[in-house]
């Protein structure tokens, strides 16, 4: 992740100094930053990485983006697809990003406030944005618009922070849906903010000058028609903290009423709103797009209910395409009508079949609900099979998708390494359900020339509804006379399972051959790997639960004596 944080910090670090540079050094602020000293650079610099980031926020969450530039600008490259995959990460950077600017924005400004009230100017009247000196800070700032609206913000930020924790996303994922969504308040606050009229400049700096003084006499109505300045003179730049320019610091003609600086100062017009149309627009456009394809009829035609609460739907959709890796959406409309959940297809559409499937856990409130459903209830028979299928229509389901993954560049690797943890197999049941699919109607291995599945459970029913598929693809294979094309192993980590798997003996053997009570020693299979296939490229493609990420990670960035290397992925979904 080092390279992925320098591609990210970078921009900003850059756009940070700039805008510091600029309301520190630029003539036009110089009387600003008199009065305010660095939080005025500060707070403009974090609203730059802030603007920045809210502008890039939007896009890694464009399903129908994302699918159309990985089929597109990025099909002939896995190096750019492995990046477009880490979307969900850039996110999160985005967000960390934001709210870290927010933070400095807000302290900057809560700071400003203070100096605004201790430094108010009697001699730019139009720069304070106190009211007299010595006001109470939070009474103008928290009245203003910018303060209204900031506070606003931070506050729906830290809804948000608190609800996308693990624990509250995995208890209760409505919470983290509904929450995720005050965004559109967010940005509404957003593009108000800048309206507060906060920061002002110097607008006729050609005339006068930085440090410039002239009297206003009888002749001269306004010092701003005066054609020629008496003693107008360049000052030095103020200093790191604020203080007021004094009178000897320039020559002043003096007389026996007022004296008058003779500055033009303008809030300007907000411009860092333009910086949200178009991400604002494409997410529009993107949602639009699932919405429309969200009321397409799904006809569900095979309800399966499997040991350990998972639950296995077959359907067809009209126009349906996808690819072993990809996943889908499913919202059930009597369970939640604004909630989409990510599923991972076990089945993709074929010539020979249009139907596709997906498997169901039951882990959280929502997929409980959908497996209690009426619809789907009735339809089963004895064995779980569906009866009716007639009686599950579209008015229980909608599916949006499929969108890509990183489980789909399985194949372009010539060695692949398949890991998943309980339910996180199912990217790799549609891999194995092509694979014997090719076998049966080519009569040839297809591609990766060799994969290495490894799964592991917590019970010993969770493997049963994979079984069949798994030991049918093995049997075919040595058929062919590839049995080394797949290696499987079977992790169970309950102490006290002892039950059979199959029903049948062939298949128990089979198992039992493959399985390992306890977890698995990584280091140990990354090494046998290894060894197997010296200097060769593996691609190593892991769905499941976050424990095991670091350590495969750590693995794959192992040096290997034999010269095998091994390129980690991690299946993500939002």
């Amino acid at each position: 992740y080092f390279f992925f944080q320098v591609l990210w910090t970078g921009p900003f670090i850059v756009i940070f100094w700039q805008t510091y540079n600029k309301y520190s050094n630029c003539p036009e602020y110089f009387y600003l930053h008199n009065m305010l000293g660095n939080s005025l650079s500060w707070s403009r610099g974090a609203a730059a990485v802030l603007w920045f980031s809210c502008s890039l926020m939007l896009l890694p969450m464009c399903r129908n983006l994302l699918a159309f530039v990985r089929n597109t600008l990025c099909k002939s490259s896995r190096r750019l697809r492995r990046l477009l995959d880490k979307h969900i990460w850039f996110h999160k950077a985005c967000a960390i990003t934001t709210i870290i600017a927010a933070v400095v924005h807000t302290v900057a400004h809560l700071i400003n406030g203070k100096r605004f009230s201790e430094n108010y100017s009697t001699d730019h009247p139009p720069l304070n944005f106190a009211k007299n000196r010595d006001q109470d800070p939070l009474e103008f700032v928290m009245l203003s618009v910018a303060g209204f609206t900031g506070m606003g913000m931070m506050l729906v930020l830290l809804i948000m922070i608190a609800a996308s924790t693990p624990i509250v996303r995995n208890r209760s994922y409505e919470v983290f849906w509904f929450t995720h969504h005050a965004f559109i308040a967010f940005y509404l606050m957003l593009a108000v903010h800048g309206l507060g009229g906060v920061i002002k400049h110097q607008t006729n700096l050609a005339a006068h000058t930085p440090g410039c003084k002239v009297p206003l006499n009888d002749s001269m109505d306004t010092p701003f028609n005066m054609t020629s300045l008496p003693l107008c003179r360049e000052a030095e730049f103020a200093p790191d903290q604020p203080q007021v320019y004094h009178k000897s610091n320039t020559q002043v003609y003096q007389k026996p009423y007022h004296t008058v600086y003779c500055k033009c100062y303008h809030t300007g017009i907000p411009q860092s709103w333009k910086l949200l149309i178009l991400p604002l627009s494409i997410y529009l456009i993107d949602r639009l797009i699932r919405v429309v394809r969200g009321y397409q009829e799904v006809t569900v035609i095979k309800v399966v209910n499997h040991p350990c609460g998972v639950i296995e739907l077959h359907m067809k959709k009209s126009g349906f395409y996808a690819e072993p890796g990809q996943f889908v959406y499913v919202r059930c409309h009597s369970v939640a009508r604004f909630e989409w959940h990510p599923f991972t297809l076990t089945k993709c559409p074929s010539s020979k079949d249009d139907s596709f499937s997906i498997h169901i856990k039951r882990t959280g409130d929502w997929t409980k609900s959908l497996s209690d459903q009426k619809p789907l209830l009735a339809a089963l028979d004895d064995s779980g099979s569906l009866v009716a299928a007639p009686s599950v229509r579209s008015a229980v389901l909608s599916v949006d998708g499929p969108y890509g993954s990183p489980c789909m560049d399985v194949e372009e690797y010539r060695v692949s390494m398949c890991i998943a943890t309980g339910i996180g197999v199912t990217p790799f049941a549609a891999l194995i359900t092509r694979i014997r699919s090719q076998i049966i109607h080519a009569q040839r291995p297809p591609r990766p020339h060799r994969l290495y599945f490894v799964w592991i459970c917590r019970e010993v029913g969770a493997l049963q509804w994979f079984a069949d598929l798994i030991h049918e693809t093995s049997r075919q294979l040595w058929e062919l006379n590839r049995p080394d094309f797949l290696t499987c192993l079977f992790y169970i980590t309950s102490k006290g399972q002892k039950e059979k798997i199959c029903i049948n003996h062939t298949q128990s053997s089979w198992f039992d051959a493959r399985l390992t009570h306890g977890r698995p020693d990584w280091f140990q299979i990354f090494r046998r790997v290894s060894q197997e296939n010296p200097k060769t490229c593996v691609g190593v493609f892991y769905c499941g639960a976050r424990g095991p990420s670091s350590m495969l990670r750590r693995c794959c960035q192992r040096m290997y004596k034999n010269g095998a290397s091994f390129v980690f992925n991690k299946e993500v979904s939002a």
